[in-house]
């Protein structure tokens, strides 16, 4: 029961279209055979954490807790700690923008054919991806009813784009070159951007 004087009228709209999914939901469940733990499942929320995301009404954002795991990470010693940086970091590649830019220095040096040696440029590029990470993110959700605009751009390094609406991102990309894509007239480097975003 929708408590009187509490719920709006689009709020009790949109409780009672999620009452209407969630009871979908319950038949699809019971028609396959499948069963849930009601101590486990949670209904209502506004905001819901979902591998390492929290998605809530405004759009995505990461998990606070697991980027500051990645803040907190140690300069890498070895080539296997780089990689593991790298990884980390990459699984948020597309909450960010000039992400694969940034992070060319370390990749580099991921190389199986590259022996350690950690320098300046290193540190610089580990200190800025994580301050880029520090930054409060958000990616709002699609609006399927309005127009998406795609920006790209292409560099010496890498490629780039950025899918909005409303002046709003709904997703990063970014893409180092490899060598023989580094040799494309720019013309040529601009479109890859296009089509890869």
């Amino acid at each position: 029961m929708v408590p009187s004087g509490y719920w709006t009228k689009a709020k009790i709209a949109t409780f009672q279209l999620h009452l209407g999914d969630v009871t979908e939901v319950s038949k699809r469940l019971s028609a396959a055979g499948m069963q849930v733990n009601p101590d486990r499942c949670y209904f209502f929320q506004t905001t819901v954490a979902y591998l390492g995301f929290y998605i809530t009404r405004e759009g995505i954002k990461p998990q606070q807790e697991k980027i500051q795991g990645i803040l907190n990470m140690k300069q890498p010693k070895m080539q296997k700690n780089v990689r593991y940086f790298v990884g980390m970091v990459n699984f948020y590649r597309d909450l960010y923008p000039k992400w694969a830019e940034t992070l060319v220095p370390l990749t580099d040096l991921c190389g199986h054919k590259r022996n350690f040696f950690w320098t300046e440029v290193h540190e610089k590029a580990f200190q800025q991806m994580k301050h880029i990470m520090s930054q409060d993110t958000l990616l709002t959700n699609p609006q399927f009813d309005q127009p998406f605009v795609v920006h790209t751009n292409a560099s010496d390094k890498q490629i780039g784009g950025v899918v909005m609406q409303n002046n709003k991102p709904l997703g990063f990309f970014s893409k180092k070159l490899t060598e023989t894509q580094r040799k494309y007239p720019v013309t040529e480097q601009e479109l890859l951007a296009i089509v890869e975003t």
